[in-house]
């Protein structure tokens, strides 16, 4: 680097004070601009192929495919409770906590049935209860990754009965937390 300045012509103490200020910014100017030199491009190069490969992989880095995203986890939960004696079912989903879903669904049953308990509980998946419409009729809670996967689970336990004497209680997680009680 070259760094050329025209000094006007000064004499006396006030020339020795310009000189020595110039001789400070040029040494000054000239160790920034050998920090900023540092570090060679190749190095450069190396450290941002290095960020890449940590957040996409080697290969999406290189050329390749990026490797597959983790996948998302939501952890909620879902429960349903079931009253036999009133045929009555409480679905509670999209909850934090196991305890809080299971208090939403009890909740929701006994206020229409006092034998009201949880028959399933899980967190990210689909869940349904299938029942006879008769008092003490047969019932079955199943899961499923779907809705319609989680309902064809639980329907046989009555669907000899007949598809007017069975009902299905089913859904799954949703923003935000949901509370559905069968009629």
């Amino acid at each position: 680097m070259r760094l050329t300045v025209d000094v006007p012509s000064i004499s006396g103490p006030e020339c020795t004070l310009c000189a020595i200020l110039m001789v400070a910014c040029l040494m000054l100017c000239g160790s920034a601009a050998h920090a900023q030199e540092a570090m060679p491009q190749w190095q450069k190069d190396a450290q941002e192929r290095r960020d890449c490969a940590a957040n996409l992989g080697w290969g999406a880095c290189n050329g390749g495919p990026q490797r597959p995203l983790p996948p998302l986890v939501t952890d909620l939960w879902n429960a349903i409770a079931y009253s036999p004696s009133h045929n009555i079912g409480a679905f509670a989903g999209s909850f934090t906590l196991p305890e809080n879903a299971k208090a939403a669904a009890l909740k929701g049953c006994a206020a229409r049935a006092a034998d009201c308990r949880i028959i399933v509980a899980a967190h990210d998946i689909c869940l349904a209860v299938a029942y006879e419409r008769k008092a003490g009729g047969a019932y079955r809670a199943a899961t499923g990754p779907s809705k319609q996967d989680a309902e064809g689970k639980a329907l046989p336990v009555c669907m000899a009965e007949g598809p007017q004497r069975c009902a299905v209680l089913a859904s799954c997680s949703g923003q935000p937390p949901l509370l559905i009680v069968s009629p």
